[in-house]
């Protein structure tokens, strides 16, 4: 079995897929949302996949997805204060 590589962007993957999940059974939403909320999810893991095929090393990983996730939350930050 190969090591296991755990990620800030797989943290945050596992944190939509669970997210989603307990809203779609507490209450009552779109296809239309579940889709875009799933097509999010899969945007995450490509971008975790990009990032570990450009960097090899699991600490350079580690650095990068995490300032892309600080990156991204302030960017919806700005756009939702904006």
């Amino acid at each position: 079995m190969s090591k296991l590589r755990i990620t800030p962007l797989n943290i945050v993957a596992a944190g939509l897929l669970t997210w989603l999940v307990w809203r779609i059974l507490d209450s009552d939403y779109t296809l239309g949302w579940i889709g875009l909320m799933l097509l999010l999810v899969v945007a995450v893991v490509v971008a975790d996949q990009f990032f570990r095929i450009m960097l090899k090393k699991l600490g350079r990983v580690w650095l990068i997805e995490g300032f892309f996730v600080i990156l991204v939350c302030i960017a919806l930050w700005i756009i939702r204060a904006w």
